[in-house]
Formats: structure tokens, C-alpha cells, sequence
């Protein structure tokens, strides 16, 4: 291969005569579309109907002049692989004169035969080396994008935490502390809102606070004796006293009631509710002195 060389392979590159290859122009304007291994098989067989030997026997590569032409280059596979092991790339030192007469405008240079099953050894260390650094680089980079992810999610849920205890801890300072098994924090909030709306009428003005100790003491001093009750809520307002007491049986509900309005002194507001349950009856009722108490 030393015979007709035209340039010395300093810096591992060899130059030879462009009669030492096999040349087409292509044109695969009428060719189906591919890509890849599928695309190089398709030139190769088009460029194997216009060279004088079979394909097997020739190594090609293939550059695009165009969106329908294609440049093909070949030299014999015997041919490359006598070549020096201090070779790294070989090609033309020139293109023929008819291909550039038909404008193909290619650096000739850019060629190179050594590739694939040819490719030189430092090459393909060289590649080999790059590739493993790449993958290095990428593994440090993934390894610190994972850690500023991780220790961002770690802050955020930190983040979370106090939240919640802060909010639990309003809860608890708003509402005292939960009763085991009792309604969330949120629920019982809800609730205690719920029931301050309903003392309050939509758009009243808030009144000064009332002594409401004169109307209680007032119908406490009416309870009857021996008759055993269980309050469930007791409201005062500025005239009148709401009752929801539980009894054993319909016959207390009816003394306690008699007992507090009997002396014509007090009536009852509304319509008395007794409301039967599994341990006696609930009775819910609303008294007013006939008199308005003197202040």
C-alpha cells in the first residue's frame, strides 16, 4: 500500500490517489425512505449495480450532497485491513475530476475508510475512554441533582411539619385540648363557629353584657326537690332562660315544668319539647318571667 501514496501519514493520517477508490454520485430521489443500518444497506445495494466487484468485497461510506444525491466512496476490504497500525484516518487525497465537475462540493478530507470493522485501536480506545468519562460526568450530575432534589423535599416536608403543629397548636389554644376520640380539630372548630352564629341575629349590633345571675337564681329557686336531672345546655339571655335537661320518665318532665311556671311568675316561650331516648327523656324548654326583671 506504500506504492503511489501522495501524502506522508504524519499525524496518522493517510492521503492516496483517488483512482485508488471506487466512486458514484447517487441519485435516491426514486428510493423509499430510511434511516440507519436500513439506509446504509440501500445505498449500498444501489452502489453495488454500478461498481465492477460485489459489495462483500468493499468497505464504503456515504456523504450527503444534497436532499437527493448521495457520495459514495469505497476501497477493497483487503486493502484496509494491510493498513499501518499507526494509521488513524485514510481516504482520498483528492476527488475525481467528473465529480467535481458535476458541483459536488466536498472536502475531501472529510472522508475516512477507517471505520466500523476498520477503525483503527487508539480510535476506539480513545472513544471508548471519552465514553466512560461521559458516563462518569453524567452519574456526578445525576448524583447532585438527586441530592438538591432529596434535601429540597426533606425542607419541604420539615416545612409541613411545623405547619401542622403550629395549626394543631391553635386548635388546641382556641379550643382546649381533644377528647380521645373525639372530632377533628378542624370539625370542632366548625362547630363552635356554627353555634356562635346562632346566638346572634344577622347584622345586630353586639349588646353589652347582661347579668343574667337574677333570672337563673330565679327559676333555680323554683326546681322541685327530689326530682333528679341531667343539663345539657342551660342559655340565658336578657329575658329569658332555655332549658335542655334529661329526666327518668315523662312524669318528672311534667313536675319540673309545673314547678317552674306553677306560681304564675314565669311561662314558657315556644312549644316544650320531650323527646323519649334509651335512658329516660330529653326535655327542651324556654321560660320568661311574666314581670321584666328590675335592674
Amino acid at each position: 500500500m506504500t506504492n503511489a501514496q501522495t501524502n506522508s501519514h504524519a499525524n496518522g493520517d493517510l492521503r492516496l490517489p483517488p483512482e485508488r477508490f471506487f466512486w458514484a454520485v447517487l441519485d435516491t430521489s426514486s428510493a423509499p425512505r430510511a434511516r440507519g443500518a436500513r439506509r446504509r444497506e440501500q445505498l449500498g445495494y444501489m452502489f453495488e449495480s454500478v461498481v465492477p466487484v460485489p459489495l462483500e468485497q468493499l468497505h464504503v461510506e456515504f456523504t450527503t450532497l444534497g436532499p437527493d444525491r448521495v457520495l459514495v466512496c469505497g476501497a477493497r476490504r483487503l486493502v484496509l485491513e494491510g493498513t499501518d497500525p499507526d494509521i488513524v484516518t485514510l481516504g482520498p487525497a483528492s476527488l475525481p475530476d467528473w465529480i467535481s465537475e458535476e458541483g459536488a462540493d466536498v472536502d475531501p478530507h472529510r472522508i475516512n475508510l477507517l471505520t466500523g470493522p476498520f477503525e483503527p485501536a487508539p480510535v476506539r480506545r480513545a472513544r471508548t475512554r471519552w465514553v466512560t468519562q461521559c458516563a462518569a460526568v453524567l452519574v456526578v450530575a445525576a448524583s447532585v441533582v438527586w441530592l438538591g432534589t432529596h434535601r429540597r423535599a426533606n425542607a419541604a416536608d420539615a416545612a409541613r411539619r411545623e405547619a401542622t403543629r403550629l395549626v394543631d397548636a391553635a386548635y388546641t389554644e382556641a379550643l382546649g385540648p381533644s377528647p380521645a376520640g373525639g372530632q377533628p380539630p378542624a370539625a370542632r372548630l366548625t362547630a363552635e363557629l356554627r353555634r356562635l352564629r346562632q346566638t346572634r341575629e344577622p347584622g345586630a349590633a353586639v349588646a353589652d353584657p347582661i347579668d343574667a345571675a337574677p333570672l337563673l337564681a330565679g327559676v333555680l329557686a323554683r326546681w322541685p326537690e327530689g326530682v333528679e336531672a341531667q343539663t345539657e345546655q342551660i342559655t340565658v339571655s336578657s329575658s329569658s332562660v332555655r332549658f335542655v335537661v334529661r329526666l327518668a320518665d315523662t312524669a318528672s318532665a311534667e313536675r319540673l315544668t309545673d314547678a317552674l311556671t306553677g306560681d304564675g311568675r314565669w311561662r314558657t316561650v315556644g312549644e316544650q319539647s320531650v323527646e323519649r331516648t334509651s335512658e329516660g327523656v330529653r326535655v327542651r324548654v324556654s321560660l320568661e318571667p311574666v314581670e321584666p326583671p328590675t335592674s
